[in-house]
């Protein structure tokens, strides 16, 4: 388990590292281990560790001889670290895509992005516990190997929910992404829970977005189509009513009901209908119209169908 036989002697506790053919194996530092897992954690090789792409994980470097207990410490934080590695492959495969092909994939690539950064703060506390060898205090270290597997366990929760979600939401978009989230969110962790409800609300960003576009101007600005309101632009105008709109069953959130999003239609295709068909008609001046929308998932719809609910009554008159 530990790369192999220790030399023959008294064994250090962490291990042996043997430099190379006919040079004599020297104990493994603490310090300097934790040091090279901290590095780990972050994506960055370091003398004990290396991250093969192959295998999609990281290896202990074939000069460290770990004794079995700091062997399976050490793979145990690796772990944390493989998920780490994941979670920014994911996410920076969908920024640096060369189309965009998701509003909302893009939103939930940098609301993963942020939730990250408490896990950098993490590290860089934990890097400042290990002792300076040049100016090392007397007594016990601060941070030992023990300790750190301790420190990273709220973090090492933290990671697997942010690499089930985004994981989870590749193939997806729009609509049916915000409903993988918010089902995310309905979990009893209070930690995931917590992640997730700040997810949802930058994922829902550009959803209601193109809601008020919708309902307040009726336009539908969805350059991907991710809005559950879509149209047919083959149908002609003199058909706008009847055909040109319809629902996308499977972009609905989850956490809207059907019921809802009908009259989300309805709304829109009102105000829609107004501009295009009935000539003489003005849009509303800047200042009377509705202010933007909160992104909550309960209220969203309902918010936006309140303050767009006056307008399409009087359009539709």
């Amino acid at each position: 388990g530990g790369g192999g036989r220790a030399p023959a002697g008294t064994a250090p506790a962490l291990g042996w590292r043997v430099e190379g053919a006919g040079t004599s194996p020297t104990g493994i530092s603490e310090d300097g281990l934790l040091r090279d897992l901290l590095h780990a954690l972050q994506g960055v090789d370091s003398s004990c560790f290396r991250f093969e792409k192959a295998e999609g994980r990281f290896v202990v470097n074939s000069s460290y001889i770990l004794s079995r207990p700091a062997w399976h410490l050490v793979q145990h934080i690796l772990h944390l670290g493989n998920l780490h590695m994941r979670l920014c492959t994911t996410t920076t495969a969908t920024l640096e895509a060369d189309t965009g092909r998701s509003l909302c994939q893009q939103a939930l690539s940098e609301a993963l992005r942020d939730q990250l950064r408490d896990f950098y703060k993490t590290l860089a506390l934990l890097m400042a516990k290990i002792s300076d060898p040049v100016d090392a205090k007397v007594g016990p270290p601060e941070l030992t190997l023990r300790r750190l597997w301790t420190w990273l366990q709220a973090p090492l929760e933290r990671m697997q929910v942010l690499v089930n979600l985004s994981e989870a939401c590749v193939p997806l978009r729009g609509g049916a992404l915000a409903s993988t989230v918010y089902g995310c969110s309905r979990v009893g962790d209070l930690l995931a829970q917590e992640a997730c409800q700040s997810i949802l609300r930058r994922v829902l960003a550009p959803l209601l977005s193109m809601m008020r576009a919708w309902m307040t101007e009726g336009e539908l600005q969805d350059p991907f189509g991710e809005f559950f309101v879509c149209a047919d632009a083959s149908v002609p105008l003199e058909d706008l009513w009847t055909r040109m709109y319809s629902l996308d069953i499977e972009m609905v959130p989850s956490f809207l009901s059907l019921d809802l999003a009908r009259k989300i239609l309805l709304t829109g295709k009102s105000v829609n209908f107004i501009r295009l068909c009935c000539a003489g008609q003005e849009p509303l001046p800047i200042a009377s119209r509705p202010g933007p929308l909160l992104p909550s998932p309960k209220s969203a719809g309902a918010g936006a169908l309140r303050r767009s609910g006056s307008l399409a009554s009087a359009a539709s008159l």
